[in-house]
């Protein structure tokens, strides 16, 4: 077993690591104007955080109704500098939609944020790395490397 890397992508997003104990070793959300060096400053140190032997779990989202040409194209920006940072690093990366983490835990939002935000308190309060909280930015990450330990034989190759 080894520990997981969750991104959960986008400007209010978040990266979350958990140790292979279930613990969260590591969590921080993405500022709206982070720059690109500062994104990848926290990927480096949430990389390093998990380990060499870590898997690193990307939301495999896509991008909403209603964002328009401009939100779309810098989601993907975005969502590709992740992936792209996290493999210059040596992460193994996989992929996993929303329905699929979310319904392994019970969670399905329907777009609702409270729902996954409920659901990491229930799992995690009390147990977060000092000066981190549960926030609709957080959540979804640790919710994502929570169903990574529980699934981590069958994610590897």
């Amino acid at each position: 077993m080894t520990s997981v890397l969750a991104v959960d992508p986008g400007v209010h997003g978040a990266v979350a690591v958990l140790a292979e104990s279930g613990l969260p070793v590591f969590l921080e959300p993405f500022r709206p104007h982070m720059t690109a060096e500062e994104g990848v400053h926290l990927l480096e140190r949430a990389h390093k955080m998990a380990g060499q032997n870590s898997i690193a779990l990307i939301e495999k989202v896509g991008v909403m109704p209603g964002d328009g040409r401009q939100g779309a194209f810098t989601f993907g920006r975005i969502a590709g500098g992740i992936e792209w940072a996290l493999l210059a690093l040596g992460a193994r990366i996989c992929h996993v939609y929303p329905a699929v983490w979310q319904s392994s835990l019970g969670c399905l939002s329907g777009g609702n944020k409270n729902v996954t935000k409920r659901k990491a308190q229930e799992l995690f309060s009390g147990m977060l790395p000092e000066g981190c909280s549960i926030t609709h930015a957080t959540a979804d990450a640790l919710l994502i490397a929570h169903y990574g330990l529980e699934k981590l034989g069958v994610l590897l190759p």
